[in-house]
């Protein structure tokens, strides 16, 4: 589980929980009134990828005022991009990363 950042720029921060075991991850928006009880969004991975082993909020990656969120396939070795816009983060990816075994294991939000 982790922060999302923004995602929409509603003014509150939202969270994304991974659920290793099944290949999900689940995006929750804030509001005045805390987390709804109902995911906004649910991801789902290839089957035995490891898609949600590790989730977080990246901060702005590329510049357009919404925060974006990255997903961890550890088994597949892929990271998965989702970029926040008003209406929230599409159902696909809109970067996929590919690299050794583990890749996507552990994410985070970038310091500059």
């Amino acid at each position: 589980m982790s922060t999302a950042g923004d995602v929409n720029r509603d003014g509150f921060d939202d969270v994304v929980i991974g659920t290793i075991f099944d290949d999900r991850a689940y995006l929750f928006l804030g509001s005045h009134k805390g987390l709804g009880p109902r995911p906004f969004r649910t991801w789902t991975g290839a089957a035995g990828s490891g898609f949600g082993a590790a989730v977080g909020g990246v901060g702005d990656t590329n510049g357009d005022g919404f925060d974006d969120v990255v997903i961890g396939a550890r088994t597949a070795g892929q990271a998965f991009v989702f970029l926040g816009r008003a209406s929230g983060p599409r159902a696909t990816p809109s970067l996929t990363l590919t690299g050794p075994a583990r890749f996507g294991e552990a994410v985070g939000k970038m310091t500059r």
